[in-house]
């Protein structure tokens, strides 16, 4: 049977523990992509975040899959696009106050917190990316309306707010 397509995650399945592609996930890529079988990475992270694996890899021609599937993208095109409406993203984080957890939205290329702390260092550390301090109520006032909403803090307390 012919594969048409390889879907890959890119945190604990392409990448190794410290982040990096391993030569023989590259030598393995390489050939099935020179078998015109589509490759296309999906996964939680934003596209600032990725598409440097795609370039890596020679995939730049191929859409991603970002953002939990909020996002897909092709050559800087996008092809698909979920968004939370105003009214769901002030339920999620009124509801958040109430809990030590870091929140932060995500669009597009860009990610944005209200505080930068010990959880939003951890992930700059791994995503290489930025991350931009914006307050969450005027964002939200200027007609922007996220594609993902990152939750994080102790697992406790995540099982918390999810409990509620």
């Amino acid at each position: 049977m012919k594969y048409k397509a390889v879907f890959i995650d890119v945190d604990g399945t392409l990448l190794t523990d410290d982040l990096k592609i391993s030569e023989g996930t590259k030598d393995i890529i390489k050939r099935l992509h020179a078998e015109n079988i589509l490759i296309v990475i999906v996964t939680g992270r934003s596209p600032s975040s990725s598409l440097y694996y795609y370039k890596e890899l020679g995939l730049i021609n191929n859409p991603i899959v970002c953002l939990n599937g909020a996002l897909v993208i092709k050559n800087d095109t996008i092809l698909h696009e979920k968004v939370i409406q105003k009214e769901d993203c002030l339920i999620i984080l009124n509801e958040a106050w109430n809990f030590k957890i870091n929140i932060s939205l995500y669009h597009h290329y860009d990610r944005f917190t209200e505080q930068m702390d010990d959880w939003i260092k951890q992930e700059i550390a791994i995503t290489n990316t930025t991350v931009k301090q914006r307050s969450f109520a005027e964002l939200l006032e200027s007609n922007f309306n996220p594609n993902k909403i990152l939750c994080m803090g102790d697992p406790e307390e995540i099982s918390q707010f999810e409990d509620h």
